[in-house]
């Protein structure tokens, strides 16, 4: 027989309705035989459901379930529901297990609120108890109603379609997401909702029928959190004003993550496309893409590149703008230490001194040891040591090809006066004799804008001469006047 209000099975041998909808989900795993689930189980109406719906069902796929609860002592009665939720446990016939966190979650936790660190917590120890358990996946109560909370959760922050597929029913999840430290990513922690398209009252049902008194959270009253006032005031509203507002929120989720594996498919591909050896992404190639698309990929491309909570909408909004702005020694901070900058023809992302120093190894020529706004003045004659090279300026009274290149970085040019400076590149700098612009001769040689304000520019006013360790540029030399000349010399001291 059969409790037709509650979904519960009065007979060992036949299953409700309810029971046969979660059996078809569990046999869809495809687990092994003599597999283990590992149950978040904090004894509340929703995990003792779930508690007692796998003890029917799981003999019958030969999956043997543990339950788990976590103790994070934040509330003064938290080691009496422990014991109550083994009692639950122990009448439903479920192996327990039982932690506690020791110390305030917030304090391993900063930044992060309380129902967070709480969170990651509970995570935490659910996957370390799957792991020793051999466990196929953590199983967790979220029902229909949860999801419709966590949709308009999502929707306040201004989530995406991402963000309004809201949970589902598998996933997977690397844990600690959040750190590096202790993380296993070849062993992502599987969760599984068998709940999550039935609905509260169902599941509601289904407790009560166990004849058992869950045990009930205290602050689940509490309307100072987010979750909790929509769950007592705007869920009862919208239900008021169009019945069935829960299941169509529901099914709305159900509709964006289908769209959202489409964009997840379209994402991957592009960004296989348009990211390089070395991990960075091509400026051109992301351009092309419709805006939607330029969102994915560099959020994509962030978060595998070690940005592991996951960069904000305007984070990622703030990279495009970058982008959009071409070359410059901009950089935009995406958290955990990390940075995005634009060099020529590409996105670079990583914390900002080893993108710096890379850079700086790349060039081969000598830099100033930082960025520096004015720089040191040289007279005619004379010579100055900077990054491992000797530069001199000294009257020459030959003719301006008699040298060339011969000496290590040597050149001519014609100077105005007997004085200059070397300093790093300044915007409107131009050769001094082509006119040229030396912003777009930098672009053009695939300088970085990491270490453009670390050059050696040997200048006056505005008209710059030589850059210390480059090659003068050939049109700058076919450009060279009638004049008094002087040699200008940058030469690589030994062992520099």
């Amino acid at each position: 027989m059969r409790d037709r209000r509650s979904g519960l099975s009065t007979s060992r041998d036949r299953l409700s309705g309810f029971e046969q909808r979660a059996l078809r989900r569990l046999r869809h795993l495809d687990l092994a035989p003599d597999s283990s689930l590992v149950l978040g189980f904090s004894g509340g109406p929703d995990s003792l459901a779930l508690a007692a719906l796998l003890s029917r069902i799981g003999p019958r796929a030969r999956v043997r379930v543990v339950a788990v609860h976590v103790d994070h002592q934040i509330r003064r009665d938290s080691q009496q529901e422990q014991r109550r939720a083994g009692e639950l446990a122990a009448n439903l016939g479920v192996p327990f297990r039982a932690t506690r966190v020791t110390g305030p979650p917030l304090n391993r936790h900063p930044g992060a609120g309380l129902e967070e660190a709480a969170r990651r917590e509970r995570f935490q120890v659910l996957a370390s108890v799957a792991w020793e358990e051999g466990a196929s996946a953590v199983c967790l109560a979220h029902h229909e109603q949860d999801q419709a909370e966590t949709v308009l959760l999502h929707l306040l922050r201004g989530a995406g379609v991402s963000g309004a597929a809201g949970m589902a029913e598998w996933s997977t999840l690397p844990v600690p997401w959040w750190s590096d430290v202790g993380a296993d990513r070849s062993r992502p922690l599987t969760l599984w909702r068998p709940l999550l398209s039935e609905t509260k009252d169902a599941v509601r049902r289904y407790a009560l029928a166990t004849g058992l008194d869950p045990i009930e959270d205290p602050s689940n009253a509490d309307d100072q959190l987010l979750r909790n006032a929509l769950r007592l005031h705007v869920i009862p509203v919208l239900e008021g004003l169009r019945p069935g507002a829960v299941a169509a929120l529901a099914r709305f989720s159900q509709l964006a993550a289908e769209d959202d594996a489409v964009l997840v498919g379209i994402t991957g591909e592009v960004l296989a496309k348009i990211r390089d050896s070395e991990g960075r992404l091509e400026v051109v190639a992301l351009l092309q893409e419709q805006k939607a698309i330029q969102r994915r990929v560099v959020h994509r491309w962030l978060t595998e590149t070690g940005v592991r909570s996951g960069p904000s909408l305007e984070r990622v909004d703030a990279v495009l703008e970058l982008v959009g702005r071409g070359t410059g020694d901009r950089f935009v901070e995406i958290g955990e230490g990390r940075v995005v900058t634009v060099a020529p023809g590409c996105l670079l992302v990583g914390e900002r001194t080893a993108l710096v120093e890379k850079a700086a190894r790349a060039f081969q020529a000598p830099l100033f040891p930082v960025e520096v706004v004015d720089g040191s003045t040289i007279q005619i004659p004379g010579q100055l040591l900077i990054g491992g090279y000797q530069v001199a300026l000294e009257r020459h009274g030959i003719g301006k090809d008699e040298e060339g290149e011969a000496a290590d970085f040597s050149a001519s040019a014609v100077l105005p006066g007997w004085q200059v400076e070397l300093r790093p590149p300044r915007p409107g700098d131009r050769w001094a004799c082509s006119g040229r612009k030396l912003g777009d001769w930098l672009t053009a040689g695939k300088v970085s804008t990491l270490i453009r304000r670390r050059l050696v520019c040997v200048a006056t006013g505005g008209a710059v001469h030589l850059v210390v360790g480059v090659p003068l540029p050939a049109f700058e030399k076919d450009a060279a006047g009638a004049g008094e000349p002087v040699r200008i010399t940058a030469t690589r001291m030994e062992g520099a």
